[in-house]
């Protein structure tokens, strides 16, 4: 197993050392043909008009002026990247045919990193306008205020000879274009949408494992969201918003961010490669030295990116881009093969970014045309990886909880088995004690005499029952509910025969409520409420006439005596308006009730000022 996962992993360090040439310069041959500029003229790359050469740092721009011939060789492959020379600049000749002079034109140059641009038009040998860019001054010195450099095209026709002078630490890049204003504004309106793209799918990322980082509380994720946001810090600075939006007159910082967050973000997606795996707990031990290695390299360079020179920084960088990515994809791989599920795309985040990666090296090389695709591929590639390095973290935690959910049912099994009687005996008392308690709440809820829920009850519930009305919006009714001269039958007939009618009034009460909400109960002596969720002032007058007219249709007997009852009742529904209005309309059904008996009894009121409706 271990050459099985071995061999595939040297194989690809071959293929990758292999690949490193594709960064050196390349040669180059004769005078390259001037650009026509016309009415119609909005987007021309300039690649193809180029003539190069390389110089000495102080080779100034008379001496290049002055050397017609010379060293200088045409761009026929037509590249866009001319490698690395930090001890020399790269010079940049094209010629302009300028026929029409009714826009206004720049020449863009699209790679925000570059340390020192210095960008000429001659005629006959006298300059006529000279422009300066890059990412060692200050954000002010460029002639436009954009992320990108554009340099206005003089308005002059003819032609006109530019001389382009490129210093910097990293690559030489030279993605030239000839544009208008419009298609200028057009573009980098487009590439803004994929940048902001590219921070919202970030951002969704961060706040999403962010927050499984609270639930689950695992390092991984720690390092994980560490690792997001020092990629997007990476991108916002080589995208150039940050010299543009935050530290635009801050050179050192910039430069510093350039130098040092690509050891940060190295530095955690190594902790985060150790941490996922759990290398500690079943990676070997020289795969342990190798992480750790390359970690503390990170932090070295982190340090020391304050004090060496670029290009060595970015060489060290490159370096440990290539050790980290190919750590991250020969872990998953042979985890993979040794049966753990959520390593496949892990191995596949690392793949996919090593292939753009390929990407990006070819389209420096010139091997690929340069556009969007290419140009961004480390970005495309970086959010690629980190999506499907989010959906490995997704396949490990339901990995994991199938083996919790496993073992736990297993442990469950087992505990059934051994204590099966004893759950049998405890669920027998535990039943028991359950149906008493039940009884017992039904008794200390219930009236013993009537069966009704007894106020208490009441209470609780329509104080519930309000609350959610108030929330929904919606009709609660009452209906206060007394029997007539209920005392004088007391006296004239006895208890006994009175507690009869009282259970045959409770009996009448409840054949008129037919929904589940609906709930009646005895609030005392003779005295009954009705409580009706979800019904109007009108539907509660229903229920009313209802309960009113089978009192007087019924006659209590118990053998010897019989009497035919009357009720007085008041009505009272509202939306609630208010949380704890409750009281107001319980003392609003009372009122009614009240007047009820005060005009004479046997009747059901339910409008103020003295309207009422007599069954």
């Amino acid at each position: 197993m271990h050459n099985v996962v071995i061999r595939p992993a040297l194989v690809f360090l071959r293929f990758l050392l292999c690949l490193a040439g594709l960064l050196s310069p390349l040669p180059l041959y004769a005078s390259s043909p001037p650009v026509s500029i016309t009415a119609d003229t909005a987007a021309v790359p300039l690649a193809a008009s180029l003539d190069t050469r390389l110089t000495p740092l102080d080779t100034g721009l008379p001496v290049i002026i002055g050397d017609n011939v010379g060293a200088w060789q045409a761009n026929s492959r037509r590249l866009n990247s001319f490698g690395y020379a930090a001890d020399h600049a790269l010079w940049l000749r094209f010629r302009l045919d300028r026929q029409d002079t009714s826009q206004p034109l720049f020449v863009r140059y699209d790679y925000p990193n570059t340390d020192y641009l210095d960008l000429w038009y001659v005629r006959d040998g006298r300059v006529l306008a000279h422009y300066q860019g890059g990412d060692r001054r200050p954000f002010r010195t460029r002639p436009v205020d954009q992320r990108n450099y554009l340099f206005p095209v003089p308005a002059v026709a003819g032609p006109v000879e530019a001389y382009l002078r490129v210093e910097s630490q990293g690559p030489l890049e030279a993605p030239l274009a000839l544009v208008n204003a419009h298609q200028a504004d057009r573009d980098e309106q487009e590439m803004m949408l994929w940048i902001g793209l590219y921070f919202g799918i970030i951002a969704i990322m961060v706040l999403y494992n962010a927050f499984i980082l609270l639930i689950v509380r695992q390092t991984a994720y720690l390092y994980y969201v560490l690792y997001v946001l020092s990629c997007a810090a990476l991108q916002f600075v080589l995208f150039g918003l940050g010299f543009r939006y935050l530290w635009p007159t801050s050179v050192t910082l910039n430069n510093t961010l350039t130098m040092t967050l690509p050891a940060l973000t190295l530095a955690t997606a190594i902790a985060f490669v150790f941490s996922f795996i759990d290398l500690k707990r079943h990676g070997a031990r020289w795969e342990q030295w190798i992480a750790k290695g390359i970690f503390a390299a990170c932090a070295a360079l982190l340090a020391a990116g304050l004090t060496l020179p670029y290009h060595v920084a970015f060489t060290g960088t490159k370096v440990l881009t290539f050790a980290c990515v190919l750590t991250g994809f020969y872990i998953g791989v042979k985890y993979w093969l040794k049966g753990v599920k959520s390593a496949r795309i892990f191995a596949l985040a690392w793949f996919s970014y090593l292939v753009f990666i390929l990407v990006y090296l070819l389209e420096l090389s010139g091997r690929l045309p340069s556009n969007l695709f290419t140009r961004n591929a480390l970005a495309i590639g970086a959010t690629l990886e980190l999506a499907l390095l989010s959906i490995a973290f997704a396949d490990k935690m339901n990995e994991e909880k199938d083996k919790r959910l496993t073992a736990q049912n297993e442990l469950l099994q087992i505990q059934m088995q051994t204590n099966a009687d004893l759950d049998r005996k405890v669920r027998e008392r535990t039943e028991a004690l359950e149906e008493a308690n039940r009884r017992l709440q039904m008794v200390s809820i219930t009236d013993g005499l009537t069966g009704l829920k007894n106020r208490r009850f009441f209470d609780e519930s329509s104080h519930a029952e309000y609350q959610r009305a108030y929330r929904e919006k919606t009709c609660l009714s009452f209906l206060m509910i007394d029997i007539d001269f209920f005392k004088r039958i007391n006296d004239t007939y006895g208890h006994p025969f009175g507690d009869l009618c009282l259970q045959k009034a409770a009996g009448i009460i409840m054949s008129a409520i037919k929904r589940p909400p609906d709930l009646a109960a005895r609030y005392g002596g003779e005295e009954f409420i009705v409580m009706l969720p979800n019904t109007d002032t009108e539907g509660a007058m229903t229920v009313a006439r209802l309960i009113h007219r089978t009192f007087a249709e019924t006659v209590v007997s118990d053998g010897q005596r019989e009497v035919t009852l009357t009720v007085s009742i008041g009505v009272a529904g509202e939306i609630p308006h208010e949380r704890e209005g409750r009281e107001a309309l319980l003392k609003l059904a009372d009122e009614r009730l009240y007047r009820a008996k005060e005009s004479g009894r046997n009747r059901v009121e339910w409008l103020d000022g003295g309207s009422a409706a007599t069954a």
